[in-house]
């Protein structure tokens, strides 16, 4: 499998448990884990390396979230801060602000954001995007159109389960990565079928051919579900039981889970 890291987030050094011979063939690649416990191999020249303290203080400074915006390079001064190439913050990047409307980066440089009513403060994220269910649905239409991408989990690109868990995590859900571990991220809605519809904001898991759980989208209400699609290419709303496709998905259909707040 396959996954992405944001800026700014936090990953742990760690001994792969398997791949290394690959590790030994590719010397300028580490074996780390994410957050959300995701392992994996990443190049060095992507990551910062710090102590573990120092990683502590990046992530009790890092106070606002991006909701997707471009980061504008500022000329580096004597103290060597600033940085002379574009960056991009996804969404759910978490951000160190600077007093003066810059954003630090882990490497001590310093950005503007391209807009900065897409950096918010944890107080604003709190309200704008509680920890409720029942507005994950309107959250999730914000990502309509964002293209289909294998491992993705930013407005750049993104997979289903990557779709499904920064959806939810902007609103404080921390869920794992792949939806076959989704499926247990809460109780079964019993009774819930895909015909007769469902809760807005209740997770919908898919198989195909037999397989385990393979796809997982987001109950919009009714028998809409909102969801990255590989086959169609990008985020989109389906009718299940509407169209030649919506029966394709009605019959994958194996269940619903409800995340409790």
């Amino acid at each position: 499998m396959i996954s992405q890291v944001l800026l700014g987030e936090a990953l742990e050094i760690v001994e792969p448990a398997s791949g290394r011979d690959l590790q030994r063939e590719h010397p300028d690649w580490a074996a780390v884990r994410a957050p959300d416990g995701y392992e994996g191999f990443v190049t060095l020249g992507s990551l910062l390396t710090c102590t573990e303290s120092t990683a502590a203080d990046w992530k009790s400074r890092a106070s606002t979230t991006s909701l997707g915006t471009g980061l504008n390079p500022i000329d580096r001064d004597d103290a060597g801060t600033g940085t002379d190439a574009p960056r991009h913050a996804p969404w759910g990047a978490k951000l160190v602000p600077a007093a003066d409307g810059t954003i630090e980066l882990p490497d001590g440089g310093r950005v503007y954001p391209t807009d900065p009513t897409r950096i918010i403060a944890e107080a604003v994220r709190t309200v704008r995007y509680p920890r409720d269910t029942a507005t994950i649905a309107r959250t999730a239409m914000e990502w309509l159109g964002t293209p289909y991408l294998w491992g993705g989990r930013t407005g750049q690109g993104t997979d289903c389960s990557g779709f499904v868990q920064s959806v939810f995590g902007m609103h404080g859900f921390a869920l794992a990565r792949d939806s076959g571990d989704q499926f247990e991220a809460g109780p079964k809605v019993e009774g819930t079928d895909s015909a007769h519809g469902g809760a807005a904001g209740d997770l919908w898991f898919l198989a195909f051919g037999g397989g385990p759980v393979s796809h997982v989208g987001i109950c919009l209400g009714g028998a809409r579900m909102i969801h990255a699609s590989e086959t169609r290419g990008c985020v989109m709303i389906d009718d299940l039981g509407e169209s030649e496709f919506g029966r394709r998905l009605t019959a994958g259909f194996v269940g619903a889970v409800r995340v409790e707040a």
